[in-house]
């Protein structure tokens, strides 16, 4: 049928959510949680980092990972359960990380400093900000594609051509 079909009530705003399987990660609240369609059951996600106890801000999903933005770094989980903290060089620990995106073997993460470009083939991170040309440093979101990384900042929206700039 074509009708709208009501999943579950949750006493706060949903910011995002990402699905794997039979179910899916969700943020509220800067908390993660997770919901498992089967058996109808939201649990609160924890790490054993506790990062995520201090806010989460963003997901993105690949094949083999979901990568959650946090305070400082990003963590990532992959298919069989494990965990891992991300921390990139010469980063404020206490800058949240508030968006994530990502293409190939590029995730892109967005700060309050401009955008850390982390290459999961290599473990590079590169860093670029206003002195790059963006309009602002204060990142909220990120969207990439195949040549383009978009940028929204809270003075317009920026557009990165990091295929022809990040080594490969």
């Amino acid at each position: 049928s074509n009708s709208l079909t009501p999943i579950f009530r949750f006493p706060g705003k949903i910011q995002t959510f990402s699905f794997r399987g039979d179910a899916f990660y969700f943020i509220a609240a800067n908390n993660l949680y997770s919901y498992r369609l089967e058996t109808k059951k939201i649990d609160t996600v924890f790490d054993p980092y506790q990062k995520l106890a201090f806010g989460v801000f963003d997901i993105y999903q690949t094949a083999s990972h979901h990568y959650f933005s946090v305070y400082g770094g990003f963590l990532s989980l992959d298919t069989l359960g494990r965990w891992q903290l991300h921390i990139p060089p010469s980063i404020d620990l206490s800058v949240p990380f508030t968006s994530l995106a990502g293409f190939g073997d590029y995730l892109f993460l967005g700060t309050y400093n401009g955008v850390v470009a982390y290459n999961e083939k290599t473990e590079r991170y590169d860093n670029f900000t206003t002195n790059e040309g963006l309009l602002s440093n204060n990142v909220n979101a990120l969207y990439a594609d195949s040549n383009y990384l978009w940028i929204a900042t809270d003075r317009g929206i920026s557009r990165f051509t990091y295929r022809n700039v990040l080594p490969k």
